[in-house]
């Protein structure tokens, strides 16, 4: 222990910020090595500055929330490590040395319950894997989906009420979301060996969805009372998301947001309307010229950059043509812009229900690979699956509204924003299906997280 005198007291803010100075350049680090060795370096060199900091630790878990690419660790698992899963593992180490791990969990376990459907899903996706597929894709998939709603569900019960840890949190996720486009774009228009395990952005329908869901996690950072620093840095991510959704190519991720975008600024102004929000940094109308203004030029600088982009733009128009669905209906070769694989998947699912309408045939590979989740919850857990899982869904949802309409709350604008990056989710299932995917995962645990009540002037949102 270091004894704290007034001769050394002042070095404690340097000390303070030589920390941060180190996580962050340890956590970049794993993300960007090119040298396997190196990169085993960097983790050592975060698990230690996170003994420090077990605060560090939280920030990492929703940092790698924002990727899904394997770490430099191979461990013969029926899953592949990523960073998540190592930064995971950290986070419970340094809770249990110094946190009280256990007491948490024990305090906060009602915050596992709302994970209980999802529990159900996987228990009849197991069965019906053994009774009437029995692949081994089927088990391990179900068992990896099971690993993230685990450590999920701990995450949950170890951040409630730590609504500070919680919004810086969130600030690191996005953080990381900004690093993934980042790395993808340089590798798109640049091709430097920042990272070897970066991934092309133009048509990239996963950083698409990344991107659309972070961006109104952001938006609430930017309307509340932040200090200057966290104001600048939440306006240079929104520029990083912002690029990454219009570069990405997605039409599910354009639509998705666009959808959520009026849907955000709905529930804001019926919250501000029913004197439900607090005092915003801006005024709203404000905020919404601000945002659509930026997100207007970063569309003209898209278009001017990427061809590809605009060329995608070019093609919304025939979706507004009544004929051109009609073709698509009778195109029985293609289905269109959609693709032939997304009619087969109709078929499969037909063969599927004669089989078992119920409890479907277990979430395997031919199952997930449905570009469409709904289809995917269907075919592989039946009937009853699909009712747990829109019954997820509504009681989810519903607590989070009701949380919202409870009383006048700090946290209300972030609880819009959860709810909206929720609803990009539920939209882009119609087209994709994202389940593995850290991130879906992190929004589900933050809304769980926020329908509990914050303690009425507790929460500084500008520390």
């Amino acid at each position: 222990m270091i004894l704290i005198t007034e001769k050394n007291k002042n070095l404690l803010p340097v000390l303070d910020r030589l920390q941060k100075i180190i996580f962050l350049s340890a956590l970049l680090l794993t993300v960007i090595s090119q040298d396997p060795l190196f990169g085993k370096l960097s983790w050592i060199m975060l698990i230690i500055i996170c003994g420090f900091n077990a605060n560090f630790s939280a920030y990492a878990v929703f940092f790698f929330s924002a990727f899904f690419i394997p770490s430099v660790f191979n461990v013969p698992l029926f899953f592949t490590i990523k960073h998540f899963h190592i930064a995971f593992v950290v986070l419970l180490a340094v809770y249990f040395l110094k946190q009280n791990l256990f007491y948490k969990i024990r305090k906060n376990v009602y915050s596992i319950f709302p994970f209980v459907p999802w529990l159900l899903i996987l228990s009849v996706s197991f069965i019906s894997s053994i009774l009437y597929h029995q692949t081994h894709s089927a088990l391990s998939m179900s068992a990896n989906i099971l690993s993230v709603v685990i450590s999920f569900s701990v995450i949950a019960c170890i951040l409630v009420g730590e609504y500070e840890l919680i919004l810086n949190s969130l600030l690191f996720f996005i953080f990381g979301v900004s690093t993934r486009i980042f790395l993808a774009a340089d590798k798109t228009f640049y091709g430097w060996p920042v990272s070897r395990l970066a991934e092309p952005l133009i048509h990239n329908t996963h950083v698409g969805f990344l991107a659309s869901s972070s961006l109104f996690l952001l938006l609430p950072f930017i309307l509340t009372k932040q200090d200057f620093k966290k104001q600048l840095v939440s306006w240079f991510m929104l520029i990083f998301v912002s690029m990454g959704l219009l570069l990405s190519c997605s039409r599910t991720a354009w639509f998705s947001a666009l959808i959520s975008y009026f849907l955000f600024f709905i529930l804001l102004f019926l919250l501000r309307h029913t004197n439900h929000l607090p005092k915003m940094k801006i005024s709203i109308k404000w905020f919404i010229a601000g945002v659509s203004l930026l997100f207007f030029t970063l569309l003209l600088v898209g278009i001017c950059s990427s061809q590809e982009m605009m060329d995608r733009l070019a093609a919304l128009q025939i979706f507004f043509e009544a004929d051109y669905w009609q073709y698509i209906l009778q195109d029985r070769q293609n289905f269109g812009p959609f693709g032939f694989f997304r009619l087969a998947q109709f078929s499969t699912v037909g063969n599927i229900i004669k089989h078992n309408f119920l409890f479907g045939v277990g979430l395997s590979r031919e199952v997930t690979d449905f570009h469409c989740f709904y289809l995917t919850i269907f075919g592989g857990t039946g009937l009853f699956g699909l009712f747990l899982f829109f019954s997820f869904c509504f009681l989810w949802m519903k607590s989070l509204l009701r949380q919202m309409f409870q009383g006048r709350d700090d946290l209300n604008v972030f609880r819009i924003g959860v709810f909206c990056a929720f609803f990009v989710w539920l939209v882009s299932s119609l087209m994709e299906t994202f389940i593995i995917q850290f991130n879906v995962w992190m929004i589900i645990t933050m809304g769980i997280i926020l329908t509990q009540s914050a303690v009425a002037g507790k929460t500084d949102l500008s520390s």
